[in-house]
Parts: structure tokens; C-alpha cells; sequence
């Protein structure tokens, strides 16, 4: 079980993060939230400044905010601003840093990237302009969690927002819970197995 550690949840006033902020909190971890709502724009440089400094003192870090207004590459610079301050000399390291001693980032990713258009109408779904910017800016992030020490949790739809409204896309859709007990696994392999590390968790 993980309890008792300080734990910030970026997007958590709705959906998964929603979710992953109130349990979290019921295991008895001390957890922060970073919304637009609470006036945290992750489109917005000195927005994202302010949430690192706010989060330096946790233990993990949870990426979960996308920013639907604009459908652009928010989320990844905020992923690139957090790595940058915890993780800015894994360049000059001989091996990955080991154990728990630095904080863990996990990011929500995504599999929509994998899907063009032509698969996706084999199985009656197809996207709109906002929907295909959505697959290129989670594609942007996978790309930049590869080879990095970033725990990179991708799924495929999940029941909540805009899915709900998609008629082909509802009926496979991931349970949030199923979400979050996959974000439960990788972090009680980090704090509970001798910093084993997930870096990669694809749902399917």
C-alpha cells in the first residue's frame, strides 16, 4: 500500500485525475492538486514555474493535465520543465539514478498515436481536427518519455469527458479505475521493491 507520502496530482479536478487525487488521499498521503480551475494554466510558462517549485519537496508526481482549450503541447512542457529540474545531470550519470532518493514522475499518456485514421475507421471511429491535434501532442510526449526516468502510463480511451460522447469509442473504453490501479503499481514497485522502476506501462 502507499501511504504517507507527499504525492502531486497535476489535472485532479475532474476524470482520472479526479479520482487519483480523493483515493490517494484516502490511503493516507498528503496530496496536492495543480488545476487550470485553481488558477494553473499548464499552457502557460510562468504557470508551470510555479508548479514545480511548489511540488519540489514531493515524493511523486503525477502529469495528468492536458489542456483541451487549445489542444497543444502543454502537457509535454510541463513534463519537460519537471524533468529538467529533478533530472537535468542524467546526462552526466554513468547509469540511471537507483532506488527512491529523487522523485517519481509519472506521466498519463496515451496509445492514440498508434492509430491512423484508416485503422480507425475500420472500427466505425473517426476523429475530428481537435481529436487528430489531441493524437499528434500524445505522440509528442511518448516520444519524449522514451529512454527517460519517467514512468509513461498509456491507455487507450477511458470512460470519462469527451469519450463518453463518442459512439465508438465508449464501448472500449478503460474504467478509470482500472487507471489508477496501474498508477498503484508502478509506484509501490518504486517505494516498495528497491526502486524498481516501470518506465513504460501500455494498457490494452
Amino acid at each position: 500500500m502507499i501511504t504517507g507520502k507527499k504525492i502531486a496530482v497535476i489535472g485532479h479536478t475532474q476524470g482520472l485525475g479526479k479520482l487519483v487525487f480523493e483515493n490517494l488521499q484516502e490511503l493516507g498521503n498528503d496530496v496536492i492538486g495543480f488545476s487550470k480551475s485553481l488558477g494553473y494554466d499548464i499552457s502557460n510558462a510562468e504557470d508551470r514555474q510555479s508548479i514545480v517549485e511548489k511540488s519540489k519537496d514531493c515524493d511523486v508526481i503525477i502529469n495528468n493535465a492536458y489542456n483541451f482549450s487549445a489542444w497543444d503541447d502543454a502537457q509535454m512542457h510541463m513534463l519537460m520543465d519537471l524533468y529538467g529540474n529533478h533530472y537535468s545531470d542524467w546526462h552526466t550519470l554513468k547509469m540511471w539514478p537507483t532506488g527512491n532518493d529523487r522523485v517519481m514522475l509519472i506521466n498519463i499518456g496515451g496509445t492514440i498515436d498508434q492509430y491512423s485514421d484508416e485503422l480507425l475507421a475500420t472500427k466505425n471511429i473517426f476523429l475530428d481536427d481537435d481529436e487528430r491535434e489531441y493524437r499528434r501532442t500524445k505522440g509528442n510526449v511518448n516520444n519524449f518519455c522514451l529512454d527517460k526516468q519517467i514512468c509513461n502510463i498509456k491507455f487507450g480511451p477511458i470512460k470519462a469527458g469527451r469519450t463518453l460522447n463518442q459512439t465508438g469509442l465508449k464501448d472500449v473504453a478503460f474504467d478509470p479505475e482500472v487507471i489508477y490501479n496501474a498508477i498503484l503499481f508502478t509506484m509501490d514497485n518504486y517505494f516498495n521493491r528497491d526502486g524498481l522502476f516501470v518506465y513504460n506501462l501500455g494498457l490494452s
